[in-house]
């Protein structure tokens, strides 16, 4: 009778453990934005497995302890088990009997069950551990220290952002490196990652490229300069250039009113928000989402306007990586047949990276003709050339204020 009922505890006991072994590479596995798409529906147990796993330190010092206290509380019954059945022997035939029986039937399959259902097990399995964890909570508290110590003077101190962020660029290349890619097209995926983490400088339509008019000019005018240079977009200024007061946008649909040029020009002002020439895109998204069809107008350091963003820009460029031509002309990229890029000097640097797959400095320049006149300190005559990030970049058309065009071709080692 003894012998059965040490046989039935150790039987829970190895439940107990594969139960804490299985929960800790179920809760390291599980699917985090579906975890918490499940806790923003509502679901108790995503919110509470959400909330622990923003501390995974003690959440994993929860299950290492339950772990290491199933395990010990087996061996011991176990052994007393052997030494009472075999005497002197009885340790020798317990390490021999139990450790393989131990290590398949708490370990390996607890774990390989546990990792193939961790969406599902994880949000149920969390009850019982934020349990133990409250029971032990002074215990585990010394743990989790003890252990974010030791990683912190081991680690590289990278921010778990950067960690995350990583992550998912890792998986968004093994995504696009398979032929299963439909609802986006290669490379779009890439995109929004990377466009959200660039300052708003690398994706304006530069000023230079704009038209702009005095805040007191007509509307006859504004709707010549429409017809003319095929822009929806017209920055008003008020004492220079660079001092952006508002922006006209006149539609096509606009220029079929035959009434247009006697209305009044504030009529066609569009809500005008002011942002620094370092903020990133993400949080210009973040303006937007408020007021879609607001234009941001980038400024430097004493509020000098350097170009506009529009959200039909941002979507444009994040999805399709083309530009609103209708806000900004005809600068193209085309590669001939023998692989040689002719650019347009007026296309943005974030163009040229994500063509070429390299990377130009955007910090200083945003367009490629602002980068060469920064490269080369002057302004380069026909036939002058450079070499950058592994391309043989000449300069093929240029007038005596500015570079025009170059061609861009990739060096053999």
């Amino acid at each position: 009778m003894i012998i059965f009922v040490m046989l039935l505890f150790m039987l829970l006991l190895l439940l107990l453990k594969g139960f804490f072994s299985g929960s800790e590479i179920a809760l390291v596995s599980t699917d985090r934005p579906k975890l918490r798409h499940k806790a923003a529906q509502g679901h108790k147990g995503a919110k509470l497995a959400s909330k622990m796993l923003a501390q995974p330190e003690r959440l994993l010092a929860t299950t290492l302890l339950g772990t290491n206290m199933s395990s010990i509380a087996l061996t011991t019954v176990g052994t007393v088990l052997m030494v009472g059945l075999f005497g002197s022997k009885g340790e020798l035939v317990a390490v021999i009997v139990f450790t393989p029986l131990f290590l398949i039937f708490g370990e390996i399959i607890p774990k390989s069950i546990y990792q193939q259902k961790a969406d599902v097990l994880s949000p149920i399995i969390i009850y019982p551990l934020s349990w133990l964890q409250t029971l032990f909570m002074p215990l585990i508290w010394l743990l989790s220290k003890v252990a974010s110590a030791v990683a912190g003077l081991l680690g590289n101190g990278e921010e778990k952002g950067d960690t995350e962020r990583e992550q998912v660029m890792a998986m968004v290349n093994m995504a696009e490196s398979s032929s299963d890619i439909v609802a986006f097209e290669r490379g779009q995926v890439r995109r929004v990652f990377q466009f959200a983490q660039m300052s708003i400088s690398e994706i304006m339509i530069p000023l230079s490229e704009l038209t702009v008019a005095h805040e007191n000019v007509s509307m006859k005018k504004l709707v010549a300069i429409r017809r003319q240079k095929d822009m929806s977009l017209i920055p008003l200024y008020r004492k220079g250039p660079s001092d952006i007061c508002a922006v006209v946008r006149l539609t096509v649909w606009d220029l079929l009113d035959e009434e247009l040029e006697t209305k009044r020009v504030a009529m066609y002002h569009s809500d005008v928000r002011f942002v620094p020439i370092i903020q990133r895109v993400s949080e210009t998204i973040e303006l937007l989402r408020d007021d879609p069809d607001a234009i941001i107008v980038v400024v430097d350091e004493i509020g000098q306007a350097q170009g506009i963003v529009t959200l039909n820009r941002l979507v444009r460029l994040t999805l399709s990586g083309q530009e609103d031509r209708s806000l900004v002309g005809s600068s193209t990229i085309v590669k001939d047949a023998n692989g040689v890029y002719q650019l347009d000097a007026r296309l943005p640097i974030v163009d040229i990276n994500d063509t070429l797959g390299t990377h130009l400095p955007t910090l200083m320049t945003t367009t490629l003709g602002g980068y060469v006149l920064s490269r080369l300190r002057h302004i380069p005559k026909i036939g002058e050339s450079f070499v950058a990030e592994g391309y043989l970049f000449t300069v093929t058309d240029a007038t005596e204020k500015a570079v025009l065009m170059l061609q861009a071709e990739a060096k053999s080692d």
